[in-house]
């Protein structure tokens, strides 16, 4: 299990209505969703065995070959040098690394704010 828990990814609309007609079977959305928490820079896939994948998954191993060599033919991985590395197809979903504290940003925000505000009255 990924212990990275502050990333994030973002989906496109339009992607979430392709993803609904290509009439997924329920394997290949739990693998799509379960391959979503394994992104890494470049929405490639963290390195982690088919036989791993599938036991973490409560699957078997030949179960999973068969969903992800479909998720292949829809476009939704893409396995561009047919080797090593799969992706996701980025015009569906984009990663996002780990974001800082939000504690921070919102008091950086507020500070900001605030200097602005000064710059504004010194102005009127």
């Amino acid at each position: 299990m990924n212990k990275d828990t502050n990333k994030w990814g973002f989906s496109f609309l339009d992607s979430n209505k392709m993803l609904a007609k290509l009439n997924l079977t329920q394997r290949e959305y739990r693998v799509f969703h379960y391959m979503v928490s394994l992104l890494n820079n470049n929405n490639r896939l963290l390195s982690m065995s088919q036989k791993d994948m599938a036991e973490d998954m409560g699957m078997a191993p030949s179960h999973l070959s068969v969903t992800i060599k479909s998720l292949i033919k829809k476009h939704i991985l893409i396995h561009p040098d047919g080797k090593k590395h799969l992706y996701l197809n980025a015009e569906i979903i984009q990663y996002g690394k780990s974001v800082p504290d939000f504690t921070k940003t919102k008091k950086w925000l507020k500070e900001e704010k605030d200097n602005l505000d000064e710059e504004i009255n010194k102005l009127f």
